[in-house]
């Protein structure tokens, strides 16, 4: 019997160069999924991004702003009374002296209210809004305006008034450019400011705050008679 031998071929070692180019191939495979996953956050972020710029109303695009974005207007239009920071004082003043040393309530509905709040915005050059107005709810005041700069951007605000010491305080609960809810920081403070001096000085020269209630369409300060 014939023995037939048959000889294995060598085998041979990869080259460095060889070796790099699979270390390559390996380390795309491996980062594949990040940069996907990376590409994917990025048009994630700029999604959000353009649906906040259309939701805040700061600049018409067109399509995507007659879609998603529809003005939002005030709870109720509210007109202001004939009223005056010199009129509340004479008021609070006859009642507390009718209450001598009792106390009593001052019920502001909202057209005295933006009155007063529109007398104090007039004294101000430098006040932001080319309208701005103020609606009584029962857990808190909306402001709305509208920037005279910027007349397509509406700011909004919900307001809770306090009492402190004797003194009515506001705070800032909620704040929206258009549709968009905003940190409280990024509000003006003249806003907040804004609220008070009229409603403060045209009291407190009288008699000091005790309580502050609201109503629908109404501002209730119990206050005491000095």
């Amino acid at each position: 019997m014939t023995r037939i031998e048959r000889s294995l071929p060598e085998t041979t070692k990869p080259s460095g160069s060889t070796i790099a180019k699979i270390g390559k191939v390996v380390a795309y495979i491996i980062m594949l999924p990040f940069k996907f996953s990376l590409r994917g956050s990025a048009l994630m972020l700029l999604i959000t991004l353009f649906v906040l710029v259309v939701l805040s109303g700061v600049w018409h695009i067109p399509v995507a702003s007659d879609i998603l974005y529809k003005e939002p207007g005030p709870i109720r239009n509210v007109e202001p009374a004939v009223f005056s920071e010199k009129l509340l004082q004479i008021q609070t003043r006859q009642q507390a002296e009718d209450a001598l040393f009792g106390t009593l309530s001052v019920d502001l509905s909202e057209e005295q209210l933006n009155a007063l709040f529109q007398e104090t915005v007039a004294s101000q050059s430098s006040y932001p809004f080319s309208f701005s107005q103020l609606v009584i709810e029962p857990t808190f005041i909306e402001f709305y305006g509208r920037l005279a700069s910027q007349p397509n951007i509406l700011l909004r605000g919900h307001a809770i008034p306090t009492a402190d010491a004797g003194d009515m305080r506001i705070t800032l609960d909620k704040a929206f450019i258009g549709r968009l809810p905003i940190p409280h920081f990024l509000i003006p403070s003249t806003i907040v400011e804004t609220f008070t001096p009229s409603l403060v000085s045209g009291i407190l020269d009288v008699a000091p705050v005790e309580s502050v209630d609201l109503t629908t369409g109404h501002l209730i300060l119990t206050v005491r008679s000095l």
